[in-house]
């Protein structure tokens, strides 16, 4: 008989809130030789998230590579489409710029098709 895994109503909901886009793109991740944490906090003291924070396995400590943003509701003209929400993520990457952070945005076509997963695997090579 199967094992029966215990999921919590907190682990659900949260489970349920999340993109399509980020779940297809921490899969990518997984396969990738990159060490990645999610809702990175990449600007102290402002309270700025990237969707991942990649950093290269082996280097001296934390060797940072690229935050990851997947940029969804750009065709809906919602989020990341609307004005409002254009000119917050022209700050958040000017932000993300200053901390010496890269920044590589993808929009859920990108992660699907494969275009993500090969700019990556070129992003790890560097």
């Amino acid at each position: 008989m199967p094992k029966q895994t215990v999921v919590t109503k907190a682990e659900l909901h949260a489970a349920l809130r999340e993109p399509q886009g980020e779940r297809d793109m921490a899969a990518i991740l997984d396969r990738l030789p990159v060490y990645y944490e999610r809702q990175y906090f990449y600007a102290r003291p402002r309270r700025l998230r990237a969707d991942f924070a990649l950093w290269r396995p082996g280097r001296p400590p934390r060797f940072r590579l690229c935050l990851v943003e997947c940029t969804g509701g750009i065709f809906s003209r919602q989020a990341h489409g609307s004005i409002t929400g254009i000119l917050a993520d022209i700050g958040r990457l000017n932000a993300a710029t200053l901390a010496s952070w890269l920044m590589l945005r993808f929009t859920p076509d990108m992660i699907s098709d494969g275009r993500a997963e090969e700019l990556l695997e070129r992003m790890c090579k560097l």
